[in-house]
């Protein structure tokens, strides 16, 4: 199996905490066992090949639920969910991710409680917005954005022009 992209780690991660604390190893085995990876999936290294790309998986992803105020850190090593992370896997919503390097947009069908839009940038060019599902199904429409049209009404109007002498 390919490793998942960075962005298919951030609900397992959540929802791990959701469980209990968790410690980097904790977490790690968490992940492995969630994804089913194998030996040689955990032993890809990054291309600087100072770590392992799960390694660095998972520290992207903790900085991206911490500065979502989703997790905290309460001592080293050490990772809890917030009342916020926690709102998030109990409402149903939607996360969008977009990358501007790929002009590209995946759609994570998990749960986020925040009324506005909430967006988050990284060095690696990628974004999330937590959007709410209404919204988001209003946005698509309005830009034609995986939608297509069925039916197109015309609205008459009669020209007042034509019966005046």
């Amino acid at each position: 199996m390919a490793l998942p992209i960075f962005e298919e780690f951030l609900y397992p991660f959540l929802l791990a905490t959701s469980k209990k604390d968790m410690t980097i190893s904790e977490m790690r085995q968490y992940i492995v066992d969630y994804f089913h990876l194998s030996e040689e999936d955990c032993s890809l290294r990054t291309k600087s090949g100072n770590t392992t790309q799960v390694a660095d998986r998972l520290n992207w992803v903790r900085q991206y639920l911490r500065r979502a105020l989703m997790i905290d850190l309460p001592e080293r090593g050490i990772y809890r969910i917030t009342q916020r992370g926690k709102d998030y896997l109990a409402n149903h919503s939607w996360a969008l991710w977009m990358s501007k390097r790929h002009q590209r947009a995946c759609l994570s069908l998990h749960v986020f409680s925040q009324r506005e839009p909430l967006s988050l940038s990284t060095k690696q060019r990628v974004r999330l917005f937590l959007i709410d599902g209404k919204a988001l199904a209003k946005y698509m429409i309005e830009y034609n954005v995986r939608v297509s049209t069925k039916k197109v009404y015309a609205i008459k109007k009669i020209d007042a022009d034509y019966f005046e002498e």
